[in-house]
């Protein structure tokens, strides 16, 4: 079975994944718990920062963990399966840190410049108003080259 099939055949079953956003499943009113953002480290570099916003009401159903993985872990291998979240993992995990994105002077707090203005533009762009959402990020110095940080949000 190719890759792309594999994909087809775990939508369908009710399972996300990664890069089919148009079928990511909304865990409030689906079977599907698990929701992960991630991001690739591909290539030397003196700083990575993940930021990920979550509509408040999902984030309060939820608990949110993040881990270090080998870029060889392919996620829609796991499915987002709790009990696969942790079996490749790197021991050192960044701190996951909290946030409000309507506060001010997040430039200063996430180490970031015009981040403030970034995520002002996107909630503009989408309609939405920022007070509505919880911010998490990690922020690592001297990432690992080819390793993947993610953040999993776990719903019960």
């Amino acid at each position: 079975m190719g890759h792309k099939q594999a994909q087809e055949d775990s939508v369908g079953k009710g399972r996300a994944v990664k890069g089919v956003t148009g079928k990511q499943k909304n865990p409030k009113r689906d079977a599907y718990k698990i929701i992960c953002q991630s991001l690739l480290q591909r290539s030397p570099a003196k700083r990575l920062v993940l930021v990920s916003l979550m509509e408040r009401s999902l984030a309060r159903a939820s608990t949110v963990q993040c881990g270090s993985y080998p870029s060889s872990q392919k996620i829609h291998e796991y499915l987002h399966h709790p009990e696969n979240l942790w079996s490749e993992r790197f021991s050192e995990d960044p701190e996951i840190r909290l946030f409000r994105p309507d506060e001010t002077a997040l430039s200063g707090k996430l180490r970031m410049e015009h981040i403030d203005e970034l995520i002002a533009f996107g909630f503009e762009l989408l309609g939405m108003h920022s007070s509505q959402f919880d911010g998490y990020y990690i922020d690592v110095d001297f990432p690992l080259w080819l390793t993947c940080h993610r953040f999993y949000f776990e719903f019960v």
